[in-house]
């Protein structure tokens, strides 16, 4: 999901953090061990276990104690011992020492390890990084960190297209992203950056000489928007209302952007390798309607973003998307909210996480009362922990808790988010399917859409997103019947012309009949879209009926030829019918006027008789009428 207003940085507001980054303290945690207690650690596997074992033992005694602050720095020493013993066992002794001595650096990158990573290929990557350049390891260790989470995939081809005449490339290797970084100035202490904001620089493209001639000293983070107006316009590429193409003769580089000048999204380009080159955490998006539309989202100051949009309209900008480098998928909304709360080095949140951790370990190992406790203080002190409320339900269910008392915490956990519409939905979807594996089909669909329709009101366009995505999969569960869909869709175009804040037949109605038609649902296709046809005719003017026909003869002229030329004929069919009844009403109502007429003169020839009034011409509805209408979306529904 991803691509929509809701998901899009589009201003410095959209990324303020909940309490101010300058001024909020780091949650630091401590390491529990005498420097010289690390000195004397023993690097061999059994020497890793019974650290883990005796610091998991330490954490549980300063949790019952209410010791937050000690709890962390033995859990998170457990959770590196963990790390070193399964997943980066070659590790040079000196990089194990250091990482225990900076456990905040080691804490925020554990709490910033997503599905999508691979522990072992990231331990990997770190036992490179400290052979191959030990001095920018340690120098730079949060920034190791995540490297290794970025590299720990190999990243896609289609991460560095841009719709633009060149890509820039994949850095030949994390060693090189580390030594550039390390020689580059920044306008940021990247030691003091949460591993979620330095992905966006260890995520940077090549080639590295490119980086290097954009490399500056001295420079200001707002550097990135100014190039709007340094760099000049290329006119000789604007005629009219169209846009000419790069000059193929000349190679697509910053430099020649700079040297030529060029259009927005060259503009644009050029910012986004220049924040990289200087290690300016910063996004770049790629326009959806209109491909070549690209923009910038840059870190002003630390946890404050700042977007230089040119002249993109804002309906473009909120189809946008970008690739987080971290997972090299679409950026999410669980990126832009982690990135919203720097991660968790502010100590928003962290307390929290760490009695979860807790909680689950204890439950695992059968410490009930501990876990539950544990549950508990984690969902009071950070309402907004999905985790904690999962802890806490799966405690409870063990226990025995009763049906009402486990549907309570789930509706503490929704109500938590109904002020943040994008995760809400995300909590009604994680609803649903916990209703669904108590096979409780029926009553998971009906929660899911009840509760739908008021979170999206703050965000119709990604409403609409959703809406698609629920409509595909009611579709992938019944390949044998694809019109089981038809009475939601109904119901999602009636509201989506009531709402009138999206176009509901780009944005819904589209994509869906294109599917229907790419899965040879011919019928269906058809069905849907006079379906559509007569709720816009119900819900709106005839003048946009009219319009949404030329969409529609659009959308089918784009269809597959066969297919095309089916849905095309009937079309010509329906049009040739309509025509002819037209002539049809036309002359018989051309005759009863020229009956009225003709009597109407015998009268007043006749008699002093007050002549008959004629009939008033056209006074019937030259397309389906409401009826109709209603009849066609019953047979559906």
């Amino acid at each position: 999901m991803k691509g929509f207003l809701g998901t899009l940085i589009c201003a410095a507001a959209v990324l303020a953090p909940a309490c101010d980054s300058l001024g909020a303290a780091e949650f630091a945690v401590k390491c529990p061990l005498e420097e010289s207690a690390l000195e004397r650690l023993s690097d061999s596997p059994d020497a890793w276990r019974e650290i883990s074992k005796l610091s998991k033992l330490k954490a549980f005694d300063a949790v019952r104690n209410g010791k937050i602050d000690e709890t962390a720095s033995w859990l998170y020493t457990h959770y590196a011992a963990e790390f070193f013993l399964n997943y980066s066992p070659n590790l040079p002794m000196k990089f194990k020492r250091l990482i225990l001595s900076n456990l905040t650096s080691f804490f925020d990158f554990y709490e910033s390890v997503l599905p999508e990573d691979y522990l072992d290929k990231a331990g990997i990557i770190l036992e490179e990084l400290a052979y191959n350049c030990p001095k920018e390891f340690e120098r730079h260790l949060s920034l190791a960190l995540a490297v290794s989470l970025v590299y720990d995939a190999i990243p896609p081809a289609e991460c560095t297209n841009f719709g633009l005449p060149d890509t820039p490339s994949i850095m030949d290797s994390p060693q090189e992203v580390l030594i550039y970084a390390a020689a580059a100035s920044s306008p940021f202490d990247l030691n003091k950056l949460a591993v979620c904001e330095l992905v966006w620089i260890a995520g940077m493209f090549g080639p590295i000489d490119e980086l290097r001639s954009l490399r500056r000293d001295g420079v200001r983070s707002t550097y990135v928007e100014r190039f709007q107006t340094l760099i000049r316009t290329d006119r000789s590429r604007i005629k009219k209302n169209e846009t000419l193409p790069w000059n193929g003769e000349i190679a697509y580089t910053p430099a020649n952007i700079m040297k030529y000048g060029g259009l927005p999204e060259d503009k644009s380009y050029y910012g986004f390798r220049f924040a990289q080159a200087n290690l300016i955490p910063a996004i770049c998006y790629m326009g959806g309607s209109k491909k070549s539309d690209l923009w910038v989202v840059y870190m002003w100051k630390p946890g404050v973003w700042k977007s230089v949009f040119g002249k993109i309209p804002p309906a473009r900008v909120a189809s946008g998307k970008a690739y987080n480098p971290q997972t090299w998928a679409l950026l999410t909304n669980s990126d832009i909210e982690r990135l919203n709360r720097r991660g968790f080095i502010n100590g928003v949140g962290a307390e929290s996480r760490v009695l979860t951790h807790i909680s689950k370990i204890a439950y695992d190992e059968g410490d009930l009362n501990l876990s539950e406790m544990c549950a508990k203080r984690a969902v009071a002190s950070d309402p907004l922990n999905t985790s904690a409320y999962n802890a806490l339900i799966a405690i409870r269910a063990r226990r025995g808790a009763s049906v009402d008392e486990i549907d309570g915490i789930w509706r503490a956990k929704i109500n938590a988010f109904k002020p943040y519409p994008l995760k809400y939905i995300d909590v009604l979807v994680e609803r649903r399917e916990n209703l669904e594996l108590a096979l409780k089909k029926q009553e998971s669909d009906a929660f899911f859409w009840n509760n739908l329709r008021p979170a999206l009101r703050a965000d119709y366009e990604y409403g609409m997103q959703v809406y698609t995505e629920e409509l595909r999969a009611i579709m992938a569960d019944n390949p044998d019947n694809p019109e089981a869909m038809l009475p939601r869709f109904c119901e999602l175009c009636r509201g989506s012309w009531q709402s009138m804040r999206v176009d509901p037949f780009t944005n819904l109605v589209e994509p869906i009949v294109k599917e229907l038609y790419e899965a040879k649902a011919i019928d269906t296709a058809e069905k849907a879209l006079t379906s559509y046809e007569a709720i816009m005719r119900r819900e709106s003017s005839i003048a946009l009926s009219r319009n949404m026909r030329a969409q529609q003869n659009k959308l089918l002229r784009e269809a597959d030829s066969l297919e095309r030329e089916i849905a095309l004929e009937k079309a010509r069919k329906d049009s040739e019918k309509l025509n002819a009844e037209n002539k049809k009403r036309a002359r018989r109502e051309a005759e009863m006027s020229d009956a009225a007429e003709a009597a109407a003169a015998e009268v007043t020839r006749n008699a002093p008789v007050k002549p008959l009034s004629a009939p008033a011409s056209g006074s019937g509805d030259r397309f389906m009428d409401n009826e109709a209408d209603d009849a066609l979306l019953n047979s559906i529904e």
